[in-house]
């Protein structure tokens, strides 16, 4: 009986670590995210250096935010933030795609103010 006890309390208390293990982990992630967002840029080179700042963040982090990266990588190639400046041939203002990317990183830090 005292050996049935004691299975039933490790159990619990290793769901327990690894719950506290997944919050940790997502608490790092939205602590970031909010130091990525409260950056500012004010010229087109910032813009780009704030996408691909923002990109190399998901992309760290790919495996728990697949699709958020995904989106990403589509904005960042859709305003040629990810070509050389003699390749590029703007289908979005850099401008607009880097605030898209800031509004697409405060979903992730949505918890932090």
């Amino acid at each position: 009986m005292h050996a049935i006890y004691g299975l039933i309390i490790a159990i619990l208390a290793s769901f327990a670590i690894r719950y506290q293990t997944q919050l940790s982990a997502l608490t790092a992630i939205e602590n970031e995210a909010t130091a990525l967002v409260r950056s500012g840029y004010s010229t087109s080179a910032e813009a780009q250096g704030f996408i691909l700042a923002s990109l190399s963040f998901l992309e760290k982090h790919k495996n728990e935010l697949p699709d958020t990266y995904g989106r990403a990588v589509q904005l960042a190639e859709s305003c040629g933030a990810t070509v050389s400046a003699r390749e590029y041939q703007a289908r979005m203002d850099l401008w607009d795609a880097a605030d898209a990317m800031r509004s697409l990183l405060r979903g992730i830090a949505s918890s932090k103010k």
